[in-house]
């Protein structure tokens, strides 16, 4: 179980081991952990759960247990699939032994998904170009499309990039009730 920066995160998530053994040697899947709470995803949860201390983490994987959600497939029992089109690979994911992230065609249906994410707990869903292979670290063949929020604001601070390459974070207020809070 390794992060998207081939980080190590069964240390964090032990009772997550289970899953490794669904998977045939050889195999390789794409997917994400989770944490769900009160019937929504909760990304709060998710990070109190990176904790150094393995006392700690025992705690908290009996307490706030993660799952598991596959959306693609790379590998399967030695069978390589990271180059074929999704649409080929989306196919296999749905006979995998897994929880399998939804996924539609519907462009109506991918519309009330949006109009629901922060009910469910997601900041956004993700868009793959159909007849593209899996693409590793790029952008190409894979969106990530968020709902639109605004709000008109106050900068009230500025944290500049420890690079010198510009502004690394805003802090912002709000006008309530004529007083500015942060």
């Amino acid at each position: 179980l390794w992060s998207r920066n081939a980080r190590p995160l069964l240390r964090y998530f032990p009772e997550l081991a289970a899953f490794g053994d669904l998977l045939p040697p050889r195999s390789a899947v794409d997917g994400e952990i989770v944490v769900v709470r009160g019937g929504a995803r909760d990304f709060d949860a998710l990070q109190m759960r990176l904790h150094p201390a393995g006392s700690r983490v025992r705690k908290l994987s009996a307490e706030i247990p993660a799952g598991f959600v596959c959306f693609d497939v790379l590998l399967w029992d030695g069978e390589d699939f990271h180059g074929r089109p999704f649409e080929e690979r989306r196919a296999k994911v749905e006979t995998l032994p897994f929880d399998v992230s939804p996924s539609t065609r519907d462009l109506e249906e991918a519309a009330r998904w949006l109009d629901r994410l922060e009910v469910a707990g997601f900041d956004g869903v993700i868009a793959k170009r159909l007849g593209q292979p899996y693409l590793p670290g790029s952008r190409e063949a894979v969106q990530k499309v968020k709902g639109e929020k605004t709000a008109d604001c106050v900068v009230v601070g500025v944290t500049w990039s420890e690079k010198g390459t510009g502004i690394a974070s805003l802090a912002l207020g709000l006008w309530i009730d004529g007083k500015l809070v942060p």
